[in-house]
């Protein structure tokens, strides 16, 4: 019986195919607008600043290996003005900062590399500031395979990928009667390629990553000691064993089981040093990939080993049915599944450049199968000419190879981006704590506004999550607690966990029913951070008050508003005065200075006394149809907290909370109208306290004299 060896075409196409799809890995996502990994930045992309700033800070969704990561900054020249080495900021795992000399008026180029330690992937990008001047920002983010691991990097995954899908297939098929029937030579090949690959290609990706982020070895200790790293050095590590054990002979049970456990190994090592470790939900994640990993090299490994048999061919092929196809079946449900993981939703395949990869992928696997049928039925008919098909098959396992090391070379995909946005900056301010209902309840502490969300507002435990608005990337917030004294006087302290940049949560018992004081005391780089809430528990369902409130402002003929504003609780407020009249007059005055009307489309600014006229935007002012419902627009949180006293008077004081911005009200009604007395908002900015007088007055709004209006704007 006659070897049929793979022939040298059949290898010469599958290189070339190789190079091929890595070099189309070029224009998978190639540099974009800003990744969801860069979270913040002081000062911000597109800043225009009076005066040169200090350093320069920025904030990333994923802990760094400083060693890896870097910031530069360039003038418009393109040399470099930093002022000593990148640093981490204390506190905060997630940022970085490097000190700047003196600057002159000008624009300036931000770089950055960064190296995160849950998945060894780099990161790299770029925004412009200005100071005295405006820029566009230009920011971007280098996001491809190639710029997140370097074409040493890409290579030594193909190998390792390639290596560890062999190694498994070999031990999963070596009861199968076409294995026993391949030359031990063929076997012997087989079992050294792949663990060859998987010792060089590991090696090769390590070195690889380290070069891409820093162009030198001499920062590999700093990725070999990362959470990532250690399970990738332990990857060439293991397949050095395999081949120190290679030549040994496979009929001892021991051996077998050493063989085995090794490629094991292999497998859940490579899922876990990769995206399914840092998914959203790891322990989903972590499996569906080593299965599908081992599923698919089984099935490379079964046509390979079909072509090399000792069998007639279609033999051959009726024997690996059964594991072919029930291993291919297997490769195909947990690819759809490990999808359903790393993208956020169908419409990622087509907009971003990991879907469209994943697609690619989609499509080169159903070729696979497509020609699997097509040898299938060619042996079911009696054709004799079973080769052909059969390495097309092996070809096409190439591109698919390749595509998959575009996938597990890209930075994150998109639904790890965005769990890393949420981690990193994103607002949880109501995430997932509202289906029992909740209070929100807002303080100020010099720059910062603490926002404190309790779910379910009930005496029990309860989900207490707070929010520090106003935190910049170099704050390091940290060593968040929570000083909790009962009613009935009793108190004890609760640390809590971090959430996310300016987030802090954890679950606590509020169990006595009454009225809780809930301190938070927090760290941060630029002062401690202390805010103190008194939370009754239970409070009311605050929606029939909302809803009788906003009827009884949309009935007012007329009001006036005193409003104080500031930027933080320690600037001093800007006064201003708001006349409004129904149904489309307003006049507004602030600081006892400069003053504005609004009637209907028509609007007037100036100093009192001479007004230049101008359109007003929009459809035209119109007051209270539709202002309030504007105002007060996606709130949450409406609770009802209780009574109390406002210049001698009684009032209801309600609360909600609006997340998205975020910002959080106080209103005190008054109980028998319904009508605002008082309105407090707290916002990033925008700390504003509103007193509502003279509703039953004659509000009289007139345009400005003719012979005060100089011109139009």
């Amino acid at each position: 019986m006659t070897v049929h060896p793979m022939r040298r075409g059949t290898l010469v196409r599958a290189a070339v195919l190789v190079a091929a799809a890595l070099l189309a890995l070029m224009a998978m996502g190639t540099s974009a607008s800003a990744h969801a990994d860069f979270v913040a930045a002081v000062p911000r992309a597109g800043s225009g600043i009076p005066q040169a700033p200090g350093d320069v800070v920025l904030r990333f969704s994923e802990p760094l290996i400083m060693d890896l990561s870097n910031i530069s900054v360039l003038d418009d020249v393109g040399v470099g003005v930093t002022a000593g080495p990148t640093l981490p900021v204390p506190g905060d795992e997630h940022a970085m900062q490097r000190a700047l000399g003196l600057l002159a008026p000008g624009q300036y180029t931000v770089r950055w590399t960064t190296t995160s330690p849950l998945d060894g992937h780099t990161l790299q990008g770029s925004y412009t500031f200005g100071i005295g001047v405006l820029t566009p920002g230009n920011e971007t983010t280098a996001s491809s395979p190639v710029d997140s691991e370097g074409w040493l990097g890409l290579a030594g995954r193909w190998l390792l990928l390639a290596g560890i899908g062999i190694w498994a297939g070999v031990v999963l098929l070596r009861r199968s009667v076409v294995w026993t029937a391949t030359r031990p030579s063929w076997q012997q090949r087989l079992r050294l390629g792949a663990r060859a690959a998987v010792t060089v290609g590991g090696v090769l990706a390590l070195a690889g990553s380290v070069l891409n982020a820093t162009g030198g070895l001499t920062a590999l200790p700093a990725l070999v000691a990362s959470q990532s790293g250690v399970l990738r050095t332990a990857l060439p590590a293991v397949g050095l064993v395999g081949l120190m054990t290679s030549r040994a002979t496979s009929s001892g049970a021991v051996r077998q089981t050493v063989h085995g456990a090794a490629a094991a190994a292999a497998v859940l090592l490579e899922a876990g040093s990769g995206h399914a470790a840092s998914s959203a939900t790891p322990l989903l994640a972590l499996p569906l990939f080593a299965v599908h990993l081992a599923t698919a090299g089984t099935w490379v490994t079964a046509v390979a080993i079909a072509l090399v048999a000792d069998l007639p061919m279609a033999q051959a092929l009726r024997q690996l049915a059964r594991p072919a196809v029930t291993v291919g079946l297997l490769a195909g449900a947990t690819g759809v599944l490990t999808a359903t993981v790393t993208i956020d939703g169908v419409d990622d395949l087509a907009s971003t450049a990991y879907g469209r990869t994943l697609v690619l992928k989609s499509a080169a696997v159903a070729a696979m199968a497509g020609l699997g049928l097509w040898h299938r039925h060619r042996r079911r008919i009696g054709h004799e000419r079973l080769r052909r098909p059969l390495r097309a098959e092996l070809v096409t396992s190439v591109v698919v190879l390749s595509l998959a090391t575009a996938l597990v070379g890209y930075p994150n995909p998109p639904a790890e981006s965005l769990e890393g946005q949420r981690r990193g900056g994103g607002n949880t301010l109501l995430t997932g704590v509202t289906a029992g209902g909740a209070v929100s309840l807002g303080r100020t502490d010099g720059p910062f506004i603490v926002g404190m969300t309790l779910a379910p507002p009930e005496p029990g435990a309860v989900e207490v999550r707070v929010r520090v608005e106003g935190a910049e990337p170099g704050d390091g917030l940290r060593d968040a607690e929570l000083v909790l004294r009962a009613p009935s006087g009793a108190t004890r302290t609760q640390t809590l966990s971090d959430c996310g940049f300016g987030c802090f949560t954890d679950r606590v018992d509020l169990s006595e029913r009454g009225t809780w004081q809930v301190q938070l005391n927090a760290t941060s780089n630029r002062q401690p951070i202390t805010a103190r809430f008194d939370v009754p528990l239970s409070t009311l369902d605050g929606q029939p008050t909302f809803r009788r409130m906003m009827a009884a402002m949309r009935a007012a003929d007329a009001v006036v508003v005193t409003e104080d504003l500031r930027a933080d609780a320690d600037a001093e407020p800007i006064t201003s005065v708001y006349e409004f009249a129904a149904p489309d007059r307003m006049r507004w005055s602030i600081g006892g200075g400069s003053v504005r009307i609004g009637i209907e489309q028509d609007g007037w600014a100036g100093d009192g006394t001479t007004f230049e006229a101008y359109d007003w935007p929009g459809d035209g002012f119109n007051w209270p149809a539709g202002f309030y419902e504007s105002f007060f627009a996606d709130t949450a949180a409406v609770r009802l907290l209780g009574t109390d006293v406002i210049d001698g008077q009684p009032v209801e004081v309600l609360t909600f909370v609006h997340p998205e911005l975020p910002a959080w009200f106080r209103v005190s009604l008054e109980p028998d109208s319904g009508r605002i007395r008082r309105l407090r908002m707290l916002a990033e900015g925008h700390l504003m306290v509103q007193n509502y007088t003279a509703y039953d007055t004659q509000v009289v709004v007139e345009p400005p004299p003719p012979d005060a209006v100089t011109g139009r704007r």
